[in-house]
């Protein structure tokens, strides 16, 4: 009787740690099944519109991203970005695009030039003095008018005093 009981007490033992096992496995089962472990998805969504002028806005959210747009009538885009860096950092730019180009307006995490003082060299003050400038105002000597040209001015004078004689001497009209 007592080899009996022995071999009944190791089929409980036995049976327990069954039991425990199966009630294990069942659990995680309706873990899995119910959705137990929350796993956060985002919500995505869009916008986007425009007009017959050129005009446009649009924009997206969700996920680790967001971006929105806007142009206006004149050509000009402004607009800006966000993003989750690996480090669980967000990056935020904003921009703006006309004539002049791209420019970021603002943004986490741009570089930074080093700036440095300069010291401009100061020149010596030294005092001078000065003499009066000194002209020489020689008058250049005149042109003189060769043979060819004195005999063409004596024609046009003559020519010329001859109309303006005519001019006068007709009857006013």
């Amino acid at each position: 009787m007592h080899g009996m009981l022995a071999s009944q007490s190791l089929w409980s033992s036995r049976a327990v740690h069954i039991m425990k096992l199966l009630f294990v496995l069942s659990a995680c089962v309706v873990v899995a099944c119910v959705g137990g472990v929350y796993v956060p998805t985002p919500v995505y969504s869009t916008f986007r519109s425009q007009d017959e002028l050129g005009g446009y806005h649009f924009g997206y959210s969700g996920g680790p991203t967001s971006r929105a747009e806007h142009r206006d009538h004149n050509g000009v885009v402004r607009g800006a970005y966000n993003w989750v860096g690996g480090d669980g950092t967000v990056h935020k730019y904003e921009y703006i695009s006309d004539a002049n180009g791209f420019r970021l307006v603002s943004g986490t995490g741009l570089p930074v030039a080093p700036v440095h003082v300069y010291e401009l060299p100061v020149a010596p003050v030294v005092p001078t003095v000065r003499a009066a400038p000194v002209f020489n105002l020689v008058a250049p000597q005149p042109v003189e008018e060769t043979e060819e040209v004195k005999q063409a001015r004596a024609k046009f004078e003559y020519l010329f005093k001859k109309a303006a004689d005519a001019a006068a001497a007709a009857p006013d009209v």
